[in-house]
Order: structure tokens, then sequence, then C-alpha cells
């Protein structure tokens, strides 16, 4: 019936708005020219700025890099699903390293109505990665040693059977005279 299907889109629509307003990672709906139509906390709280400072306002203007507004026509021009980078976004007390997906939602075959922009923050990511990148370049210097210390062992190895020989020789010397 009409009644039950209105309940359940009203169901659905306050689970979809309880995920915008509670998810950890900013969602941002972005109009094709990349203009912020709508924000979600989580974005606010990566920016260090308020919901009504952040709508309104081009979604490049949070980022160094001035990819973000190719990536936003890129993803408009293209048949792409979504279109996946990196950025370093501005926040108010330093700045981080984000994933940010473009996803294309389109309500007709050939129109986008907008974009939906997922900002995932990274920072931990790119900590446990260089972390991950120290401990290799250790392993390759201690394996640089412990090759060193062989060789070296091969060597003194080398050098102490042609001394043992004049040893022998020279105690073979004493006993015959």
């Amino acid at each position: 019936t009409v009644t039950e299907q209105s309940k359940n889109l009203s169901e659905l629509a306050f689970k979809f708005q309880t995920v915008f307003e509670y998810s950890g990672i900013g969602i941002l709906l972005l109009d094709t020219a990349g203009v912020i139509l709508e924000v979600n906390p989580a974005f606010c709280t990566m920016t260090g700025k308020d919901k009504n400072s952040i709508i309104r306002s081009k979604l490049q203007g949070f980022f160094d890099d001035a990819d973000c507004s190719k990536k936003i026509e890129e993803v408009v021009d293209t048949e792409f699903d979504f279109i996946q980078f990196e950025q370093i976004i501005n926040s108010s007390d330093d700045k981080k390293p984000v994933n940010i997906t473009l996803s294309p939602v389109r309500q007709s075959e050939n129109q986008i109505d907008y974009i939906l922009c997922i900002v995932e923050n990274i920072s931990y990511k790119k900590i446990l990665e260089k972390k991950q990148q120290e401990q290799e370049i250790m392993l390759i210097q201690q394996s640089k040693m412990a090759a060193m210390g062989e060789m070296i062992g091969a060597i003194a190895h080398q050098w102490r059977q042609p001394l043992n020989a004049i040893a022998l020789i020279v105690q073979d010397f004493k006993s015959a005279y």
C-alpha cells in the first residue's frame, strides 16, 4: 500500500541521514562545477570550519593541488563510475593526507545531478607506510652487514690457511735441525 511505501521511504531516508551525519569520513555533495551543496560534520572537523562557511564554496579551495578541479571535470566528462585520488587537505591546525573518491550521481542516463565526494583521512596509513619503509631499510642494512661479516670471515680463513702451512714448515725445520 501507499502508506507502507511512504513509511519505508521515511525509514530509509532516516537511515541515510544518520549515515551522513554520523559517518567518520567526510561526505560532500557537489554540483558539476565543484561547488559544495551539502557537507557532513566529519568534513567540517577535518577542515576545522563550520558548515555554513563550507557550503557554496568550491571543493578545490580546501586542497593544495589544482588537480582536484581536473578530477571533477574528468568525472563529469567521462563515463567512470568513480575516480579516486590523494590530496593534502588544508585544515585549521595542519595539513593532512586524504583519499578522495568522486562518484557522479545520475537519475537519468545522460545528465549528472550531483557528485558524491567521499574524503577519508589517511594520516595514520601514511605513518604506517613510513614506519614500514624504515623497517625495510633497516632489514636491508642488517642483511648487508651479515653478508659483509661472512665475507670477512671467508677472507680471514683464506689468510689462515697459508699461515698455518708456513707455521708447520717452520716447526718441521726446528725438528729436522
